[in-house]
Order: structure tokens, then C-alpha cells, then sequence
């Protein structure tokens, strides 16, 4: 498909692959209902609901292999607007791996991004299994830029529920932890207006900007004689499990003892009452946090694992020397 084509079809959300017969095609095509819910399954469950009405994602863009009818691979991606675009996931089936599918499928995808407006993409990925190594190894030969380690993630059981360290964990007696659902409105502007004042506090820290439902009977405050000076936020992300979001203590305000402990204490406790020993406590490091990864990894998580970033500046198929005008097709 055309650059000019594409863009004169608002209406179109996606490119993908379709089967003819028993040859393996790759082609750009519109998406419909009917052979996006083909591919449903070669991507991560949280964008699967993309696919089941992609005319909804109008910045939704694929590229799907298909073999002998069967759907084998598809590369999903979106235009963010503004010329920044991202690669969300890559997927080839294992019995069709080694035959250089993947490297198709990710040119293509970049081509396609790249007509819709993108001129940088970025890839945002989990260093899960051993299919990180796979995909960074794809990521260099197209000319992507090393990996850069974003969080440091760490997955805790019921070893740090109990932990016998908690209890050193305290603050002086001017000082209380509360549940963050008792935290007035009225303190929360005066934590907007000292932020206005100072900027001590990181935009990703601050706990009036939420992606997610703060877990009410978990999520904590620290209130001092000043006002709330600190505060653990947390989410439920699972029956059994519960992510630590937003971790923040004022060192312009001067408390004694450990107060960042003493918050997690309290929400560990919560969460041990709430939810049993045998729940789970996730959470994410900044990578140039060294400090918190360390002492982290010293609580023995039961896993720990890496979110990284790769980018690209992405090019038209006819600025690339190298590029091919079409999609293979091979028998089967």
C-alpha cells in the first residue's frame, strides 16, 4: 500500500496478513473484524480488546503472517501522533521461527508507521523469558539503539510480609501513618502548592496523578504537624497481588526514624490482612535509583526483572537503499 493511499484511508486501523491457499503471504491490506480476530491471540492479553474492534483504534497498524490459513505471526504497533510512534508487541509461532518472518514483519510494520507519520518509534519491553535476548538481537540488525533499562521490577511473597526487619521500621510521635482514604482534599492542595513552590517532588511521584484506582484499604499517608509529608500508593492488580506505585517521604521536612519504612510496614500489614500471607507485592525501580535496587534486592524478591527501552528514527521504503517494494510470498 501506497503512502498516499494509506493516509487517504481514515478508516482503516490496521494492516494485516491474509491467507491464499497454501502459500505464506504477507500483504497491507484493511483490517476487518473478521481477519483481525485472527491474530487475537499472537499478542499480549491487555491489547487484545484493540483487535476486537479495531475500527475503534484508528492509529492501530499490523502487519500478520498467516501459513496455510493458520495465523502465524503479527507485529502490532501505533501512531502516536505528533511524528512518535511505538512498536507495542512481535510475535512469531515457534514452528516458524528461523526463517527470518520476524525481521519482515518488523520492517513492514516500521514502513507502515512510518507512512502513517511516524518518524520515531520506541519499543518498551519486559526482560521476562529468554525471548528478550531474541528480540533484541531483531532490534539490532534493524538498526535500533542499544537498550536502555528503564524499572528494575521486583516480585515479592510472603517472605516479605513477615519479615522481622518491619518492625524496626518507626517514626517519632509527632508523626502518624493513616490510610491515604483520610487524607483530606484540603491537605492534597497544600502538597500542589508546596510542589508549586519547590518541584522537589518527580511528576511520576506525585499522588494527586494516578494512572490506576489507588487500593483504598492498602495506599497510606504520612501526616506530619506540616501537613502530609509522605505517602505509599497502591494498586490491586490481581486477586492476590498488589503493585506499590508511588513511594515518597519529604526530606525538605525533617522526621525522624525510618518514615519510608514505616510506610511500607503499615502497607505490608494492611495487605498481609487484607489479602493473606500468601499475596504478592510488585513493584517498580527507577533504573537510576540504585540505591532502593539494592536494598531491594537484598529483601530475596522471588523475581526480579527489567523493563527496557529501544528507539528508532524510522524511514520511507524509497530513502532506504535496501528495501524491497513488496512482501514475499513462498510455497508452503
Amino acid at each position: 500500500m501506497s503512502a498516499s493511499r494509506y493516509r487517504d484511508t481514515a478508516a482503516s486501523a490496521m494492516a494485516v496478513g491474509i491467507c491464499s491457499g497454501s502459500l505464506t503471504m504477507l500483504h497491507s491490506v484493511l483490517l476487518s473484524s473478521e481477519n483481525a480476530q485472527l491474530f487475537r491471540s499472537l499478542t499480549f492479553p491487555s491489547y487484545r480488546p484493540l483487535l476486537a474492534e479495531p475500527s475503534r483504534s484508528s492509529n492501530l497498524i499490523g502487519v500478520g503472517l498467516c501459513i496455510r490459513r493458520e495465523a502465524a505471526g503479527l507485529a502490532l504497533g501505533r501512531y502516536l501522533g505528533n511524528g512518535e510512534s511505538e512498536i507495542l508487541s512481535l510475535f512469531v509461532d515457534k514452528a516458524c521461527r528461523g526463517n527470518g518472518w520476524g525481521t519482515q514483519l518488523l520492517h513492514q510494520l516500521e514502513l507502515l508507521l512510518h507512512a502513517r507519520g511516524g518518524r520515531r518509534c520506541h519499543t518498551v519491553y519486559m526482560t521476562q523469558n529468554g525471548s528478550a535476548a531474541t528480540f533484541e538481537h531483531l532490534l539490532s540488525k534493524q538498526a535500533w539503539s542499544a537498550p536502555q533499562t528503564r524499572l528494575v521490577l521486583f516480585r515479592f511473597d510472603r517472605r516479605m510480609l513477615t519479615a522481622p526487619w518491619f518492625r524496626r521500621a518507626s517514626v517519632s510521635t509527632e508523626y502518624e501513618v493513616v490510610s491515604w482514604s483520610e487524607i483530606r482534599e484540603d491537605e492534597l492542595e497544600e502538597v500542589r502548592a508546596r510542589q508549586q513552590l519547590h518541584g522537589h517532588i518527580p511528576d511520576y511521584l506525585l499522588p494527586f496523578e494516578n494512572d490506576g484506582s489507588p487500593d483504598t484499604d492498602i495506599s497510606v499517608g504520612l501526616r506530619s504537624p506540616n501537613g502530609v509529608i509522605g505517602w505509599l500508593i497502591a494498586e490491586r492488580v490481581a486477586r492476590d497481588t498488589i503493585r506499590y506505585t508511588k513511594l515518597f517521604v519529604d526530606h525538605t521536612v525533617t522526621a525522624s526514624g525510618t518514615p519510608a519504612f514505616a510506610l511500607i510496614r503499615e502497607a505490608v500489614r494492611r495487605q498481609a490482612r487484607t489479602l493473606g500471607l500468601n499475596s504478592y507485592v510488585i513493584c517498580g525501580v527507577r533504573a537510576e535509583n540504585q540505591a532502593v535496587i539494592k536494598l531491594l534486592q537484598r529483601l530475596q524478591p522471588e523475581s526480579v526483572r527489567e523493563s527496557r527501552v529501544s528507539h528508532k528514527m524510522l524511514r520511507s521504503a524509497s530513502s532506504q537503499a535496501n528495501t524491497a517494494t513488496g512482501l514475499a510470498s513462498i510455497d508452503d
